[in-house]
């Protein structure tokens, strides 16, 4: 950026980052002076919204002419990049001066003086700042002091300021469901904090907090993260002892806890000086002596009475919870929202999966909650499923394969345990002994210190289990809960077993989704947090009988659930308190693109909550799966839209979810999976919607549908297998003998993710991690006549979903890093030969997603879903001390 010139404006020099933009020194040769020019990051200059509220920071700046505030000489848009021309002050900040210690309190008083004389005349025309702090001011050389970034502020409206869907430029803080909490946590007013309405009154006790820290070089709020200081904000009473004795009647009134009775108005502030002021008069020798006994004696007697009513009357004040909105890091969004994060047992620190908007692998990324930025840990690409230690040092994640190990300090991750994506399907737990356990379709795994991997627990198929998941060690450290999932919902639930007892489970509740437990403390009982429906419970839990007790109390509504697998809803606790959850919004709306092969657009299908998507023949019409969020625990329904009309009719309407649609040949019929009979299915449909559906399985695992062959003879599905993981299995449609017997297709110890039939029957192309990285594959379709034996990968640095050209001469696929590859192959009775590998465009589809994108036969037209524009991006909702909300 330095160097580059923006009409007459040329860069000299990086001043600062914020939330709302990178700011810069500029030459402006026009006029001959230096500026600053502040520009709005690129991810968000494609936000209608963060647009409209950087211009009203222009226009907010440019009502503010005062000698004491930074002003702004023009706000420009050029060459597509926008940004506000700025006063450039000189000098350091007032966060820079009290780095080097307490202010002598005549120098504190003349700036605080000068910052008064800011916000009045801000106050007075209707502009409240609301994130005043040190570094937000700048003393000039020849003393003069300039209030900055009045980008939080807005024109009141009848005399107050209401919070407004905006976020905060230095902390990554959002609308709640009360309000909104903008600004510094050190230094924001209680109602803040607690996202309620504010107006000029805020900046006030903004500015008791700067004065005291000026004159004594400590912070007054202070704790060891974000949510402790926030805490302290909301509960503490001030305490301005270390403050000068002549200004702490100035910071009493600053600094009133209840608003009614704080100074309604800054001005106030100078009558306060001049009071300050005169307490500084020195007494007579005669009257400093006599004042200092009777102080001294005073003091001693009222020392003795306070301490002892505090000793025998004096209660804790209450925790309070505080509750806010994180966004993804710049230029990624959030992956996986049901199963890629975890907060640290001790509440301070966040892993989370993201993806980079540009389309590289997603990762996980570490976000310490005293900090305003998260950042990559190196080596964990494709993570998933986080497991944090006892000791909030390392995380276990599941990446290629492989169960890993990463220390947060840094170093690159150890593999612990082979673990294939499909036996390892849910988060674990991890005791101070060392023993972790991890959740599978085949039961749980116990993982020693030593590496010794065994099956702990077995699902029972006569209960029609399909996994044991979501394991959490109880204080003892000896006995846990974890969730069955199973089709018979009189089962499924959340149990309690021992290591030394793994087979003797006891139900402790039935819900369809996981269960958290969460241990007491700052006088809050235990908890178990459980689903119903949408709403997230918690109820009181008796460590000792394992039991839970009382009536259960609602803590948060609208908690996302996965629609394809309601066991894994969004939401997670730590043991010190923090809850985060993702709700289930409007960002889980996604467009129908078609593109050509050079990634030009050609038609787009209106957003909603699309999951699946398969081409007819003939390219006429489109299958999806759609999901329905309203719905308790949600529901996904097959729809057909036809392109001429833009019709979408609905096909399917049990209260099951009816997902994964595929096309037959001749373009008649639908195949897909439901769940409506408790376990995964496949059934057929007449596309008209006409008739019954018929089932064509009946075996318990997880059943996904693929492809059908083009012969109209075989379904292809991919399965979960207790013993083998996932498996690629084909259901002939015509039943032999009254039945229909399914016939492996491609099964070994690894996971087969996806796969697709050659349209000449032939071959099978399927994704297979045996190389830890999901790569392409090509083998001959089972019963080929004089098939050769053997697979060959297609693939280069990995890939997941895949299709074939209509002639059988092409294959596509996704690659890891968001590419649509096309490669060229050539079939012989000696195998499959990869030709030319060409990368034909990016997009932005969701990574490692089944059946997202389609091919027409030709090879020159590609349907997909495109995830959510960056601003419907979701947000996660972190609340500290919840517990504190279920005593009102």
């Amino acid at each position: 950026m330095i160097g580059t010139r923006f009409a007459h404006y040329e860069i000299t020099g990086h001043l600062g980052s914020g939330g709302m933009g990178d700011v810069y020194r500029a030459a402006d040769s026009k006029l001959g002076r230096s500026v600053a020019v502040k520009f709005l990051p690129d991810p968000f200059a494609r936000d209608t919204w963060r647009v409209s509220r950087f211009q009203r920071e222009a226009r907010v700046l440019a009502s503010l002419n005062h000698p004491n505030i930074g002003g702004i000489h023009g706000i420009e848009d050029i060459d597509g990049r926008m940004f506000l021309v700025l006063e450039l002050v000189a000098g350091e900040t007032l966060a820079d001066r009290i780095a080097r210690g307490p202010i002598p309190i005549d120098e504190a008083l003349a700036i605080a003086n000068q910052i008064a004389e800011a916000l009045e005349a801000a106050h007075d025309v209707g502009i409240v700042h609301r994130d005043l702090k040190p570094a937000n001011v700048k003393i000039t050389p020849d003393g003069q002091v300039k209030v900055l970034d009045f980008g939080l502020a807005k024109a009141l409206d009848g005399g107050e300021i209401e919070s407004a869907a905006s976020a905060s430029p230095t902390m990554s803080l959002a609308a709640t469901q009360r309000g909104l909490i903008l600004g510094t946590a050190g230094y924001m007013s209680p109602e803040q904090a607690r996202g309620k309405p504010t107006d000029r009154r805020t900046d006030i006790w903004s500015f008791g907090v700067v004065l005291y820290e000026m004159t004594t070089g400590e912070r007054l709020f202070k704790g060891e993260d974000m949510t402790d200081t926030l805490a302290a904000v909301v509960r503490e009473k001030p305490d301005f002892s270390a403050a000068p004795r002549e200004i702490q009647h100035v910071l009493q009134k600053c600094l009133e806890r209840d608003v009614k009775k704080r100074l309604r108005h800054i001005s106030g502030f100078k009558l306060l000086l001049e009071r300050a002021e005169t307490e500084r008069v020195p007494l007579p020798a005669k009257s400093r002596l006599r004042w200092l006994s009777w102080t001294v004696a005073a003091l001693a007697t009222t020392a003795l009475i306070a301490l002892a009513f505090v000793h025998l009357s004096e209660q804790p004040p209450p925790l309070a919870g505080v509750q806010f909105f994180l966004d993804a890091p710049p230029d990624t969004a959030f992956t996986n929202n049901y199963g890629g994060l975890a907060p640290s047992p001790n509440g301070r620190y966040l892993v989370f999966s993201a993806r980079s908007l540009s389309g590289t692998a997603p990762q996980l990324w570490l976000r310490p909650l005293d900090s305003l930025s998260a950042r990559p840990l190196a080596g964990s690409e494709g993570g998933n499923f986080p497991t944090w230690s006892p000791d909030n040092k390392s995380i276990l994640f599941l990446s290629g394969g492989k169960i890993k190990r990463i220390e947060i300090a840094g170093g690159a991750p150890l593999a612990v345990a082979d673990a294939s994506e499909s036996s390892v399907t849910v988060t674990g737990t991890w005791n101070s002994d060392g023993v972790i356990l991890i959740g599978s379709s085949a039961g749980l795994r116990r993982i020693a210190a030593s590496g010794e991997d065994t099956l702990l627990t077995k699902i029972d198929a006569t209960r029609r289990e399909t996994g044991h998941g979501y394991p959490q060690f109880l204080p003892d450290g000896k006995r846990f809960l974890f969730f069955i999932a199973s089709g018979d919902p009189g089962i499924q639930g959340v149990y309690s077993a021992s290591l030394d007892h793994p087979g003797e489970h006891k139900l402790i509740v039935r819900t369809s989704a996981k269960g958290v437990f969460v241990p007491g403390n700052h006088n809050f009982p235990d908890y178990l947090l459980w689903m119903q429906d949408q709403t997230l419970l918690a109820q009181r839990f008796n460590t000792r009988t394992a039991r839970v007790e009382g009536d259960p109390a609602s803590v948060a509504e609208n908690v996302g659930t996965n629609p394809s697998n309601p066991i894994r809803s969004a939401y997670w606790a730590s043991d010190a308190g923090l809850l985060i959850y993702f709700s289930t919004a409007a960002a889980a709306k996604r467009r129908i693109l078609m593109l050509a092969r050079d990634g030009k657009q050609v038609l787009e299908v209106p957003e909603d909550s699309f999951m699946r998507v398969a081409l007819a023949p003939g390219s006429e019409q489109i299958a999806v799966a759609k999901a329905d969020y309203s719905a308790p625990q949600g529901n996904i329904d097959v729809w057909v839209r036809e392109f001429s009309r833009g019709v979408m009719t609905r096909l399917t309407f049990d209260a099951g979810n009816d997902d994964f649609p595929i096309w037959s040949p001749d373009g008649k019929q639908l195949a897909f999976v439901s769940n409506r009979d408790g376990t995964s299915q496949i059934y057929i449909k007449d596309a008209s919607g006409a008739g019954k559906e018929e089932r064509l399985t009946s075996s318990p695992g997880l059943k996904f549908v693929l492809d059908w062959s083009k012969d109209g003879k075989y379904i292809l599905y991919r399965e979960q297998n207790p013993g083998t993981g996932r498996d690629l299995m084909a259901i002939p449609v015509m039943p032999t003998n009254g039945e229909r017997k399914p016939i492996t297709v491609v099964q070994t110890p690894f996971a087969e993710s996806t796969g697709a039939l050659s349209p000449d029957g032939q071959w099978i192309a399927y994704a297979s991690n045996d190389s830890g990285t999901n790569e392409i594959f090509v083998q001959s379709f089972p019963g080929t006549p004089g098939g050769p034996s053997g697979r060959w990968q297609v693939s280069s640095g990995g890939g997941y979903d895949v299709k074939w050209r209509g002639d059988s001469r092409e294959i596509y696929y996704e690659s890891l890093d968001g590419k649509m590859v096309a490669v060229e192959v050539q079939g012989s009775p000696q195998g499959i030969r990869a030709q030319q590998r060409r990368e034909l465009f990016s997009t932005n589809f969701t990574r490692n997603s089944l059946r997202e994108f389609d091919v027409t036969p030709d090879g020159q037209r590609f349907l997909l879903i495109a995830n959510p524009r960056a601003e419907s991006a979701d947000h996660l909702t972190v609340v500290s001390n919840w517990q504190a909300a279920l005593r009102k």
